[in-house]
């Protein structure tokens, strides 16, 4: 089917263009009418071979959601590197964003993405922001995407802010891969160790029961003998209630409501915690060198900036900063009370406030975080063999324990006749 290239206004009298994909130029107009554009014009192919690629205008993005968030399987990161780098080839050829994300929707591997596309695509053709239809999707779309995407809409860089977020799922999916090993090791460890007591103490049981009896069993009749004993008797059931809290726990781990709480863990831990940060400090700087094109108020660029940091616990401390802020206050007075941002930081910002281009300055923040984040990353890989190492020896320790400090003492009291 071939794309047309239109001319429209939109339900709130604002003048669009943009491009569709259709049939015929009727079945191409009956669809923009039904998603509420009128006066559509057409272009004639060869005006629309020559045209250049439309980039949609700045729009001011809704904050709060227009309804309650939907209840949704959780979204990967990998989900969102192919979403975003497909939305943003769309929006960079010159499809509006409605059209776009109607295209996407018809091609999305899941259901609830294919709904919230649709819905995008209705928001975006009523002239509404892309990010407030996000944010009634919070298990698919994480806070600093619906961050970044309002960045995006604010100061006319849509398809660079989908480019961007689809850059940072595709780091985030490796990085998640990297500890693939050492959750399952870990999980495996935690969940096989309260398992393997009850074989043990099992198996001891019924070499007891073999040599205290005066005729001996078969031994299959005192294991049985003894596993029953075993599950349900004391060892059994603090066996399961250990599984069900192990079970609950990581449930709980990865609800929406610890999320801030898990964040905070990943600050404090080895290696991780210090990618974060420079994660954080690159997405603020990214978004900041673009809002202050906008001509938003300082304490306003700074909010919608701060926004796209992935991290929600290092976000408090910037909730903190802009809450004490006024319209007037300068953004490098401020960030000086979050100490752990790197010293070159507020010099940069405050450049930028007396030379009236912080984005220029901005530049240099993103790439000096990113060589930071980079670094992190590279150390963490050659640490991943030794967290490995060390939960298998922890896990040689625990089954080392059970053989000789629960089976083989009994094992020796019954050949002893003790």
């Amino acid at each position: 089917m071939p794309y047309f290239r239109y001319e429209a206004t939109d339900s709130t009298g604002r003048r669009v263009d943009g491009t569709i994909h259709a049939a015929s130029a009727q079945s191409a107009r009956d669809t923009l009418s039904q998603r509420g554009f009128q006066s559509v014009l057409f272009q004639d192919p060869a005006s629309r071979a020559a045209s250049p690629a439309h980039r949609p205008a700045p729009t001011p993005a809704q904050v709060a959601p227009s309804a309650p968030g939907e209840r949704t399987d959780w979204g990967t990161e990998d989900d969102l590197m192919f979403l975003f780098s497909q939305l943003g080839a769309h929006i960079r050829s010159g499809i509006n964003p409605a059209e776009a994300c109607h295209n996407l929707s018809l091609r999305a591997p899941r259901k609830d993405y294919a709904r919230a596309l649709e819905e995008m695509s209705r928001f975006a053709a009523e002239g509404r922001g892309l990010s407030t239809a996000m944010a009634r999707w919070p298990y698919l779309f994480p806070p600093h995407v619906i961050g970044t995407v309002r960045v995006g809409e604010l100061a006319g860089v849509l398809p660079e802010a989908c480019d961007r977020i689809a850059e940072q799922s595709q780091k985030a999916s490796g990085l998640r891969r990297m500890f693939w090993w050492i959750s399952l090791l870990a999980w495996g460890t935690v969940v096989a160790s309260p398992i393997g007591y009850v074989i043990v103490v099992a198996l001891a049981r019924s070499v007891e029961i073999q040599g205290t009896q005066g005729s001996s069993p078969r031994p299959a009749d005192a294991i049985a003998d003894a596993l029953r004993e075993t599950i349900f008797g004391v060892p059994g059931l603090a066996v399961a209630l250990a599984l069900f809290g192990i079970l609950g726990l990581r449930q709980y781990w990865r609800s929406m409501r610890f999320r801030a709480n898990r964040h905070r863990a990943v600050t404090w831990a080895p290696l991780v915690g210090a990618r974060t940060r420079s994660e954080a400090i690159e997405s603020f700087s990214w978004a900041l060198a673009h809002v202050s094109r906008a001509a938003l108020a300082p304490r306003t660029a700074f909010v919608e900036a701060m926004n796209a940091i992935p991290n929600l616990w290092l976000l408090k401390d910037f909730e903190a900063v802009a809450s004490r802020m006024t319209d007037k206050s300068p953004i490098s007075e401020n960030l000086k009370e979050i100490r752990w941002l790197p010293p070159e930081l507020v010099p940069l910002i405050a450049t930028g406030e007396m030379t009236g281009d912080i984005g220029s300055q901005m530049r240099f923040a993103v790439e000096s975080a990113r060589s930071e984040s980079e670094f992190h990353t590279t150390a963490l890989k050659s640490r991943i063999g030794c967290w490995v190492l060390l939960i298998y020896l922890m896990g040689t320790l625990i089954a080392s324990y059970f053989l000789y400090g629960v089976f083989y003492p009994v094992l020796m009291r019954v050949l002893l006749g003790e």
